[in-house]
């Protein structure tokens, strides 16, 4: 009964998040939907001993709680903890572990994976139509973008988020999904295809490098695999980098194709280089202190201010400095390998072929935006690490 409880509420989870857990609508003490609930699949979890089971199911496991140990100690002997951000995470992983666990079934899976796309989907569509003025929904696209043209400035299609980055770490966890359902042909595969096709003109309006980096990576990849059933979005795709590049882009300073690229365009766009700097600087801290600086921002001298790394591998680096580094690595590379390289082989599209693309794309995007601390990332890890038990490898 409590392992049913857990596994609808898993699924809630996914099915809410594309709407930011509805916290433009409703909020309890401050707290999200989302956060409520999976603080009671925690609790529950360790009361009912499915931490316990969900632990012993993948023994490299314990390089995970390594890492955490060594980001709290970096923590505790750095200037600027922040122990927020670190119990956040540490949240996140205690909840993967609960889910393997939980041991969903492939049934549970497919619903966790139909349900998400179709509510994915509906995101797009109110958030483009209230970008385009069609409809009006309060908390909707309601941030000043950062790029413009001198004084003048517009707004970002970020739909229930607060910032664009925000959208577009949604939107690389839940990109790949209707990707593979089509590939897969499955049943109402004519609704995934229009949820990829919204896509295209909300990447347009977020005006994101990061997104437009991170789909054309996963994009490309899966051409390569399956190149006849993404021909035409593969040119899709290259339409509305032409369009966005050479038509819209030119009417903005700071859209057009060198953003892109640059890492620098002069001190008054520094923070084209806060990613090269945030891991300059990170690494000149670690040297100095090897367990790493926890969970914190990092100070740039030259922008005189503190700002987020911008970026997974600086931010695991600089959690748990070298030490930590390296036992994160030990605690995903072996799933991650093996599953990836059974894929490539096989090209078989089974229930864990899009967890693990949700994984791909969410670090291709993880190069210019932190996704590590989604709760998406995670529970991907855990349905991975279920394959890599060979608890589920059956064809959707």
């Amino acid at each position: 009964m409590i392992r049913t409880i857990l596994l609808k509420m898993v699924m809630i989870i996914l099915i809410i998040y594309p709407w930011n857990g509805f916290q433009f609508i409703f909020t309890l003490g401050g707290l999200s939907i989302i956060r409520i609930m999976s603080f009671v699949i925690i609790i529950l979890g360790l009361c009912f001993g499915y931490f316990a089971y969900g632990f012993k199911q993948y023994k490299k496991t314990f390089f995970l709680f390594l890492f955490f140990f060594f980001s709290l100690l970096g923590s505790l002997t750095y200037d600027r903890p922040n122990f927020p951000e670190y119990f956040k995470i540490l949240g996140f992983a205690i909840f993967m572990i609960v889910l393997v666990g939980l041991k969903p079934q492939v049934k549970e899976l497919r619903k966790w994976i139909i349900f998400s796309s179709y509510s994915f989907g509906l995101m797009l569509l109110v958030s483009l139509t209230d970008f385009l003025g069609f409809i009006s929904v309060t908390n909707f696209n309601e941030s000043l973008s950062s790029v413009g043209r001198g004084d003048i400035r517009i707004f970002d299609l970020v739909g229930p988020f607060p910032t664009r980055s925000y959208l577009g770490g949604v939107i690389s966890f839940y990109f790949p999904i209707p990707l593979l359902l089509i590939v897969n042909k499955t049943k109402y595969r004519l609704i995934h295809i229009l949820i990829l096709i919204l896509i295209f003109p909300v990447i347009l309006f977020a005006h994101s490098r990061g997104l437009v980096l991170s789909l054309g990576i996963t994009f490309l990849l899966l051409s390569i695999l399956y190149r006849r059933t993404f021909a035409i979005y593969v040119l899709l795709f290259i339409i509305l980098i032409f369009i966005s590049f050479n038509y819209i882009s030119p009417l903005f300073d700071d859209l057009n194709f060198i953003r892109l690229f640059s890492l620098n365009r002069g001190s008054a766009n520094i923070q084209d280089r806060i990613r090269l700097y945030a891991f300059i600087e990170t690494i000149k801290e670690i040297l100095v202190n090897p367990f790493g600086c926890g969970f914190s921002t990092v100070y740039i001298p030259k922008a005189y201010d503190y700002y987020s790394p911008h970026n997974n591998i600086t931010y695991i680096l600089r959690s748990g400095g070298f030490f930590g580094f390296l036992m994160f690595l030990i605690f995903v590379f072996k799933i991650l390998k093996r599953e990836l390289k059974i894929f490539l082989k096989t090209k078989i599209i089974t229930e864990k072929t899009f967890f693990l693309f949700i994984i791909l794309s969410s670090s291709f995007y993880g190069l210019t935006h932190l996704t590590i601390n989604f709760l998406p990332f995670w529970i991907s890890i855990g349905v991975m690490i279920l394959a890599f038990r060979n608890k589920i490898n059956i064809i959707i």
